[in-house]
């Protein structure tokens, strides 16, 4: 394998990685933010025993699955991209051939 193309190669593999591994870190902090809990501080002259506003649950669920479904997938493609860029894997063929042996 010539020098120049191994480089190449080895660039390309870093930087799928790092794509992954930001994507995942966005949807992580996304996430993070989203699953603050609101607070209700009530007002002077409203009770503090009275029940806090409510908020639309179908909308913070699908926010939710969402950014789930996001993180689960940018830690996934990190572990897959991680191990390519570790085995030198850069073709599905590749891939095939380091899992049989």
């Amino acid at each position: 394998m010539e020098p120049v193309r191994y480089k190449e190669r080895r660039k390309q593999q870093m930087v799928r990685f790092f794509s992954a591994t930001a994507i995942t870190l966005l949807f992580t902090r996304l996430l993070m933010k989203r699953l603050q809990v609101p607070r209700y501080e009530p007002g002077m002259f409203q009770l503090n025993h009275k029940v806090p506003p409510r908020t639309d649950m179908k909308n913070d669920i699908m926010k939710a699955g969402i950014l789930t479904t996001g993180m689960v997938g940018g830690l996934f493609s990190m572990g897959l991209y991680g191990y390519c860029w570790t085995k030198n894997i850069s073709t599905i063929r590749d891939f095939r051939g380091n899992l049989n042996g």
